[in-house]
């Protein structure tokens, strides 16, 4: 059973949306975007000990939402843009 998705994830999403970022599209993708996040950021210590914080959320959106990954381009900085609001959420709600 899916665990419901924190309203902070959604709202940072939705503030990343108003501030330009072109990723989240309308308010559903905003909520797959946010699911795809806190599944993410769920399993993150089990999965890569290693690795940043902000680069593994960036990596697991773009490998979720774009269907050729590996051609990316200039739109990594707008999901990695995306992935520092979100995490800017949560550890403010955390706070």
């Amino acid at each position: 059973m899916p665990q419901p998705i924190d309203d902070t994830i959604i709202a940072a999403v939705k503030k990343a949306r108003e501030d330009g970022c072109p990723i989240p599209g309308d308010d559903a993708g905003c909520e797959r975007i946010a699911n795809v996040a806190a599944r993410r950021m769920r399993s993150f210590a089990r999965r890569n000990p290693n690795v940043s914080a902000q680069r593994d959320p960036t990596k697991g959106l773009i490998e979720q939402l774009e269907p050729e990954p590996t051609l990316v381009g200039p739109l990594a900085a707008d999901y990695e843009y995306l992935a520092g609001e979100i995490l800017a959420g949560v550890a403010k709600k955390a706070k």
